[in-house]
């Protein structure tokens, strides 16, 4: 009974946490902005001052990714029940930019925002662009079984990590005419055991200052660097049980947010600088934060389910286990 109990329980954990978030993003100040999915609630978008000061922009939001508008303002989304993507102005404003329930117009959990205000997300293994002013329009026909991260460069070229294909790969899709290249493949470290494809994927793409692509690689905790020719190395290792999941350049150096799958559970993020040079330096860990700024006007309802229904939901998954085990124990009984 009690094993059942601790599955139920570790199932429960899942669902409500599920994947680390790999939006991270550096403005010209070098300020951080990055999504967190551990606190407050359903999650946190995080303002770091190039001051080591550590600011609450937004609670109990469940977002995976992150990016900076022209303007500095950011943009993010959320994709669980209700699928919103928001612009958090610097004002202290928030700009509803989509708000719906329906899949089919927009998917907030895996998706991606260009410069000129539209999204990308993948709908039954197509990649869609929907803005404020139309329907969603399908970009492409190639076939994406299993993405995990989406990015779109200052060009409007769209990157999508897919782990259901060649063992992992990156592929770049131009909107503009629908025409799609696999950038890189066989991106999933191999570690003599089966591929666990909930945990061992790829995570945060971006563009670097030297115009390469770069992902994240859980399986073998590092950073991947794709040259233009695809061919593909290692820029970056995690130490311990630290995994990259997200990044972001600016001037040269490299944020890389982090998270810890000890075994207590998820734990994080911290964030590593690694200067152009190659110097590291751990910039910011969560747990080192005993307080932080909150920004209240700043808080939205939650989307989905609520920690009552979780809770209840936990309670319902422990109660059907005991009652399963004891309906097995009495047919085994003579």
């Amino acid at each position: 009974m009690r094993c059942i109990f601790l599955m139920a329980f570790l199932c429960s954990i899942t669902l409500i946490k599920g994947h680390p978030s790999y939006g991270i993003a550096v403005d010209d100040n070098r300020n951080i902005y990055f999504a967190d999915i551990l606190h407050n609630g359903r999650g946190s978008i995080w303002k770091l001052t190039h001051h080591g000061e550590l600011h609450l922009v937004l609670k109990d939001f469940h977002s995976h990714n992150l990016t900076l508008d022209t303007a500095g303002n950011i943009i993010t989304g959320q994709g669980e029940g209700q699928h919103t993507f928001l612009r958090l102005c610097k004002s202290g404003e928030r700009d509803t930019i989509f708000d719906t329930r329906d899949p089919e117009l927009f998917t907030g959990d895996i998706s991606g925002y260009d410069r000129w205000g539209n999204a990308y997300f993948v709908h039954e293994d197509q990649l869609w662009k929907v803005n404020p002013n139309g329907p969603p329009l399908r970009v492409s026909d190639e076939r994406i079984t299993w993405p995990r991260s989406i990015y779109v460069d200052d060009e409007g070229l769209v990157y999508i990590t897919d782990i259901g294909e060649a063992n992992g790969r990156l592929i770049r899709m131009d909107p503009g005419n629908g025409e799609h290249e696999v950038l890189a493949s066989d991106l999933i470290t191999e570690l003599g055991r089966p591929l666990d494809k909930h945990n061992d994927i790829l995570g945060g793409v971006t563009k670097g200052c030297d115009d390469l692509t770069y992902v994240t690689e859980y399986a073998g905790r590092r950073v991947i660097q794709i040259d233009h020719s695809g061919s593909a190395r290692t820029f970056y290792r995690s130490s311990g049980e630290w995994i990259p999941t997200g990044l972001d350049f600016f001037s040269g150096d490299a944020y890389i947010m982090e998270y810890r799958f000890g075994k207590t559970g998820m734990m994080g993020p911290q964030i590593v600088k690694v200067t152009e040079s190659g110097t590291r330096s751990i910039i910011f860990n969560f747990e080192g934060y005993s307080s932080y700024d909150e920004v209240p006007s700043r808080q939205v309802d939650r989307f989905g389910l609520s920690g009552v229904t979780l809770l209840l939901m936990i309670l319902l998954i422990n109660c059907i286990s005991v009652l399963t085990l004891g309906s097995v124990i009495r047919r085994d009984l003579p």
